[in-house]
């Protein structure tokens, strides 16, 4: 049985909403990064560092925005 193909923008687009509402309900990445081989937990740390610095009521506010553009599609 072949493997699904990995659709990226999928991808993408969760982890950018991941680190949207982490960032605006937890803040600054407070963890260390994952190990290696532990690609979710790195693409999870990825997505919340990218968000590093963004004030909680921004964050919330591209996060609602972003998530009616998903809803949208």
């Amino acid at each position: 049985m072949l493997a699904e193909p990995i659709d990226c923008a999928e991808i993408w687009k969760s982890a950018e909403i991941y680190g949207l509402y982490k960032q605006a309900t937890v803040g600054d990445i407070n963890i260390d990064s994952p190990g290696l081989l532990d690609l979710k937990g790195k693409a999870k740390c990825d997505a919340r560092n990218s968000k590093k610095g963004l004030s909680e009521e921004d964050s919330m506010t591209v996060y609602v925005s972003k998530a009616h553009e998903l809803i949208e599609i």
